[in-house]
């Protein structure tokens, strides 16, 4: 099967749909998630598409990864401030018991 191309079957179908959204705008609302796909759900994408996508995803997650351990470091640090100057902090006075 030529995966160059979407099959024909649902091209119409798509053509189908838009028709019905311009006679009555309800119609969208209630479309199947197929009707929206773009092509690379279809599958008819070319190599150089599918490298720039996985590329990109892959800057994506790089980006999380990095911004994520900033927070980690930001409170591993609080904690070591915390640990290191506790001793600056007086303890309350103890009540005796009667």
């Amino acid at each position: 099967m030529d995966r160059s191309r979407p099959h024909p079957n649902l091209e119409m179908r798509n053509l189908e749909i838009r028709n019905l959204e311009m006679r009555n705008p309800e119609i969208a609302n209630r479309q199947s998630p197929i009707a929206l796909a773009c092509p690379v759900c279809f599958g008819s994408v070319e190599p150089v598409v599918r490298e720039s996508m996985n590329a990109g995803i892959f800057v994506l997650l790089g980006v999380t990864a990095i911004v994520l351990g900033c927070f980690l470091r930001f409170f591993v640090t609080l904690a070591r401030r915390s640990r290191e100057s506790a001793h600056l902090i007086e303890p309350a006075p103890r009540e005796r018991a009667a």
